[in-house]
């Protein structure tokens, strides 16, 4: 969960908060440029925190050793060099920030293969399929909706799917499909 409104350097929300205390499970995607966000490292913290009682963490290293988040080299030790800083009047937090870390390294890490199934194992549990007519499916919209799940299936590309045609020939219909 996140909230596209929080600017910058504001804290954690309390409803942010209260979101991740009644998760069950944590992904938590480590970059290069993790270190950096005091504001990651924040909710990292309570993640950890909830986790150990009630949940999972699922770290997932992207582009970054899990070596380097363990022991804070690389782009991670430029990162706590800024901390230490910055927070000055604050060393504990920069050491539970590190201690966070190294835990985080230390749990089973996703390899590409693992995280491919995770992509997929949530695209089918958010990607609901639209029946009309108590599941009797329509003639024609099997081949339909494969092809639009071709054009909208997870992929680092961004996409627009525009649906055009004379009226009454389902367009609603297809865009109900894949938006459901």
């Amino acid at each position: 969960m996140d909230d596209p409104k929080l600017e910058r350097g504001t804290t954690i929300s309390s409803e942010l908060f209260k979101a991740i205390q009644e998760s069950r499970l944590a992904i938590v995607v480590l970059s290069p440029n993790y270190a950096s966000s005091s504001w990651c490292l924040d909710e990292l913290t309570k993640i950890l925190q909830c986790m150990k009682s009630n949940g999972t963490v699922l770290p997932v290293f992207y582009n970054v050793d899990p070596s380097d988040v363990r022991k804070q080299s690389g782009s991670f030790a430029n990162a706590f060099a800024e901390h230490e800083k910055r927070f000055r009047e604050d060393v504990d937090k920069v050491k539970r920030w590190r201690a966070v870390l190294t835990e985080v390294a230390n749990l089973s890490w996703c390899e590409r293969k693992l995280i491919e199934k995770i992509v997929e194992w949530v695209w089918r549990k958010v990607h609901h399929t639209f029946k009309l007519l108590d599941s009797t499916e329509l003639v024609g919209i099997k081949f339909t909706r494969e092809q639009m799940d071709l054009l909208v299936a997870p992929t680092d590309d961004v996409r627009f799917v525009g649906i055009w045609g004379m009226g009454g020939i389902g367009k609603t219909t297809i865009a109900r499909l894949i938006c459901l």
